[in-house]
Formats: C-alpha cells, structure tokens, sequence
C-alpha cells in the first residue's frame, strides 16, 4: 500500500491550497478564484490509494487514513457539499476502511499526532502555520505522557502495589502527569488565539459522511486518557463519564478500543491500594505517593480546562464535547472517596 503520491500531493498542493483559501476568505462561492482553488481541492482525490484487500499492520493503514481524512477535512472546512460527487471517491474510501478496519471517517487524532512523518521538521499540516505545529507538538507529547502514565500503572500492577518499590513508582507517576501543566501552559502562552478560532479549528469539526453526524478529528487521541482513569479506578462509578467513553469508542484505533474495552472490565486499583496502604508498615509514604499522583492528575485537567476556555467560547470542544465534561472529569478524579480516605491516612 504505497501512499507515496497522495503525501507528496499534500505536502506541496494541499497546504498552498487551503493557506490561500485561508488567507482571503471570501463569502461569495461563486468568485472565481475561489472555484479554482476548491477544484485544486477535490483534484486531490486523484492521487487516493487503493484500500488493500491484503492484511497489513494497523499502523499502515492509519498512516494512509491520515491523508484521506486531512482532505475530507478540508473538504468540509471550505464548504464543498457533502453530496458533491467530485468528493465521492474520498468519501467511498474512508466509508471502505470504517467497513473493513471499523475506523470511524473521523478518525485522525492518533495517526495525526503519532504517525504523522515530518519531513524538514514539519508534519503533515492543513496550513503552512508555525501555529498549527504548534498545536499538534502539544496534543503529540500529551498523548504521548498518558501513554507512559498508563504504562507505570501496568508496571505497578504486575509488581503489584505491595512491593516496597511501589512508592517510588507512584512519585514517578505523579511526576510524568505533572508534564502535561507545562505542555498546556507553553501552549498556551505560544499559541495565537485569534489564529487558531479563526483559521484551525475549523479543521477538527464534526462532519457529515454519507449522511450521518461524526464528531470532530480530536474525538479519537484520548484512548490512553480513558485508559488511566479506568486503571486507576476513578471512572467506574461515574455513569456520565462511561457515557462519554462509549461515544469515543468508534474514534479509536482499533488496538486502543480494545486497550480501553479490557480496562472497563475491570476495578481498576483503587481497592487494590487501599488494601496496601493498610497492610504494609510503609502504608502512609504508600498513600502520600498516591494521593500526590492523584492530585498532578486533577491539576493536569484544570490545565486541559483552562487552555480549552481560552481558544472556545462556543461552550463546545473543537470536537463538539460540551465544555462542562472537562469540569465533571475533574470532579471525578479529585472527588472519589478513596482518595479522601488515602489523604487522611497521608496526613494523619
């Protein structure tokens, strides 16, 4: 499956394209140099690899749905018609993998900010924007930190959370998850707010694919996230965030549906530590580590909270989650009544 043709176009055509419809938006669709710049758009539709009937590895075929997806993304970002049937051949591709590989046409987040080649430094972009790379370096290294946090967790249970070393490794933790305050910080003070309300987010909104409402690009980066909370046992008697996580099922690569349909088998460890906490004689320094690792969890999500406010004022997430989830998800994990139960044993 060689996307060669198809990243070579994105890469030249595709951003000069939609920079310039970027740079002189123009409410008229009629204009003719907007007609031309949008037929330059959906000529892209020509260079859409073949979906193999072959088997290949997941990674493979997300590297491939992210061109798609970026054009589709486009597409809609500049108005074309969901029905236009120059847009057909896009349209069928990304409705062939959601049939054969179960990727949600909206699925991009994960390939986006992982499997996204650079080339010169710079990714797969929409736009030729220093704000745009901005944007996916930071989702990238916040995937990328809750990826190591659910690892440690996985490490400490299989250690399990009785051996002296546990301790250390929860203050490890709780240091991994204090990364994300200054990734959403740098962000934030880098970021131009303007630029990205008016000219990215545009990009990662829901769509219509065939007829049916998806939810924005962002809906499918936060597998690993889920993941934590349900490993940790913060989300399982919290009714509206599993709500959340099923709707979120369908945007994730298929090996983190999976990764987050296991956890929700499961109790998570938060029994598991409480039984430790009072069964070993190092059971307070056991519940101090805890309690400062849930505590950098919370405050990486006022983080995630604050920075969403600054560049949405619609009361929506580019991915049309309404903003209060944020506010709920905090409450989850600074709320459960364990970890006011290990905060007494810390402090007592």
């Amino acid at each position: 499956m060689s996307d060669a043709p198809l990243v070579r176009w994105l890469r030249r055509e595709f951003t000069a394209i939609n920079s310039a419809l970027e740079a002189a938006p123009v409410a008229d669709p009629d204009l003719a140099e907007r007609r031309a710049l949008i037929d330059r758009l959906l000529a892209g539709a020509s260079q859409l690899p073949p979906l193999p009937d072959r088997d290949v590895a997941e990674d493979d075929v997300l590297r491939v749905h992210l061109g798609v997806a970026l054009l589709h993304a486009a597409c809609a970002r500049h108005g074309v018609a969901p029905d236009d049937p120059r847009q057909r051949p896009v349209v069928s591709w990304l409705l062939e993998a959601q049939r054969r590989w179960q990727l949600a046409p909206r699925l991009i987040a994960a390939p986006y900010l992982v499997l996204n080649d650079a080339e010169d430094g710079w990714p797969l972009t929409f736009l030729g924007s220093e704000d745009e790379r901005r944007f996916i370096d930071a989702n990238t290294a916040g995937l990328v930190v809750y990826e190591q946090a659910w690892t440690l967790v996985q490490r400490m249970r299989a250690l399990s959370l009785t051996h002296p070393a546990t301790s250390g490794m929860i203050e490890e933790l709780a240091r991994v998850l204090a990364r994300l305050c200054g990734i959403h910080g740098r962000l934030q003070a880098s970021l131009d707010h303007d630029a990205y309300y008016l000219h990215l987010r545009h990009y990662y909104e829901g769509v219509i694919v065939n007829g049916r409402a998806w939810s924005g690009v962002n809906a499918g980066d936060q597998g690993w996230s889920m993941a934590l909370d349900l490993a940790l046992g913060l989300a399982q008697g919290h009714p509206g965030y599993l709500a959340y996580l099923h709707g979120r099922l369908p945007y994730l690569p298929p090996s983190h549906r999976v990764l987050v349909e296991r956890e929700l088998h499961g109790r998570g460890w938060m029994p598991a530590l409480e039984r430790a906490v009072a069964a070993v004689p190092w059971g307070r320094t056991l519940a101090r580590a805890a309690v400062g690792a849930f505590d950098a969890h919370v405050a990486a999500t006022w983080a995630h909270l604050d920075l969403a406010v600054s560049f949405v004022d619609t009361g929506l997430g580019t991915s049309g989650t309404e903003l209060r989830f944020l506010e709920e998800t905090v409450r989850m994990r600074r709320d459960h009544p364990a970890i006011a139960r290990l905060r007494v044993v810390a402090h007592g």
